[in-house]
């Protein structure tokens, strides 16, 4: 069945789908910048322990120990680390974005980073694939899928 707009009610409602995608949009700008903003200070906290400058530079053990306790991956402390060794001013970072940037991702975060010892992914990238469905109209089966590499 196709659903229509009557066109006395087509202003109002692009007005409303307008008015979500700048929601959705700003949330997800939000919601990116919360995770950078919450690594910053797991990074800063960690940097600054007198734990880690006593422990931690040159062993894994305590990166491996405080990973565990936080229930994260020692990647995911060890890059927080880094990255507040690397920007101990978070907002002298998103300054070096431009402003068109609309959302800052931990994908950005990570190609500034030094790697990991051992890592032999020096730099990570992000693609975009867009898929496309062919379903049945009368049971909604998916009859076709088919994936482009954007």
């Amino acid at each position: 069945m196709d659903l229509v707009i009557k066109k006395g009610n087509l202003q109002e409602y692009n007005r409303l789908v307008d008015e979500c995608i700048a929601v959705i949009a700003e949330l997800s700008f939000s919601q990116a910048m919360t995770e950078i903003e919450k690594r910053h200070r797991i990074g800063e906290l960690i940097a600054n322990s007198n734990l880690y400058k006593k422990y931690g530079k040159g062993s894994g053990w305590f990166l491996d120990m405080v990973s565990k306790d936080l229930d994260k991956s020692r990647t995911w402390v060890y890059e927080s680390v880094k990255f507040y060794e690397k920007y101990p001013d978070f907002s002298a970072f998103v300054e070096t974005f431009n402003p068109e940037k609309k959302v800052i991702r931990w994908a950005d975060v990570r190609r500034v980073l030094p790697s990991p010892s051992g890592c032999k992914h020096l730099k990570t990238e992000t693609e975009t694939i867009e898929i496309i469905r062919t379903r049945c109209v009368e049971c909604g089966k998916i009859i076709n899928e088919q994936k482009n590499k954007i």
